[in-house]
């Protein structure tokens, strides 16, 4: 690439992140995709990876948004188009497919993870909270338990608090929370998405939670309390929230 390229490169991530942001506090951020296409149609000579950030970064908004179905082929083709969004598009993807009761969607994204040979602590988190996923659909609950304890465990060891918070929303979804550990899970997790000020993660655990308990959601967004955390695309936080995270190697 070509000094100019790179700049152009640097700011088309920079946009998508601060939309991947924006999208999962619940900003509106129409016009902001609106701009990501415009630019990325000027680079229309750069690369693959380039391509890729449009579809990644408006399938991790329709992620937010409860769009779930559009989540799944929005992230399909920026992994298609870019393999090394992969290890952050395909967990994304199960999620959805798991709060969409798709089991045959969530085992089509784990294979997806192991079609493409990718190894590491983190990314075999994801594979446990996906497997567990899996198992409670096909209501083999001791499994699912099971599983998701392991799955949590390391994401909590590993410092992904996000990650963890997607497993616990899972885990109400399919679950609820009559369990004990099913109820520790989501109490954690709504810590961790009110720090990050996540608000339709928050929206969408308390409507598991209130499906289960056959109560109706919370009536204002100022229930939801406040925030100190920025949450960017790679599943990070930012300084000033206390928290860190880290993510996927691929090897």
């Amino acid at each position: 690439m070509l000094a100019d390229e790179w700049e152009a490169a640097d700011r088309t991530a920079m946009v998508g992140t601060a939309i991947v942001i924006a999208g999962n506090r619940g900003e509106e951020v129409r016009e902001q995709l609106l701009d990501l296409e415009r630019l990325t149609t000027s680079l229309a000579h750069s690369g693959a990876a380039l391509h890729a950030v449009l579809p990644y970064t408006a399938g991790f908004v329709a992620f937010a948004q409860g769009r779930l179905a559009e989540t799944r082929v929005l992230l399909h083709e920026s992994a298609d188009l870019y393999l090394a969004n992969l290890p952050m598009s395909a967990p994304a993807n199960a999620h959805a497919a798991i709060w969409e009761r798709n089991a045959s969607g969530a085992r089509e994204d784990l294979a997806s993870l192991d079609a493409a040979g990718l190894h590491g602590p983190a990314v075999e988190a994801d594979r446990m909270s996906i497997r567990a996923g899996i198992a409670a659909l096909e209501g083999r609950t001791s499994d699912a338990l099971a599983l998701y304890r392991e799955a949590l465990s390391a994401e909590r060891e590993l410092g992904l608090l996000w990650d963890e918070a997607l497993t616990a929303i899972d885990m109400a979804t399919l679950l609820g929370s009559d369990l004990p550990e099913a109820a520790a899970a989501a109490a954690a997790a709504r810590e961790i998405l009110v720090r990050l000020g996540a608000t339709p993660f928050i929206e969408r655990l308390d409507a598991a939670l209130a499906e289960e308990r056959g109560r109706p959601e919370p009536k204002s967004r100022a229930e939801l309390g406040g925030h100190d955390g920025h949450l960017i695309g790679d599943g990070t936080v930012e300084a000033g929230s206390g928290l860190q995270i880290s993510r996927h190697a691929k090897g």
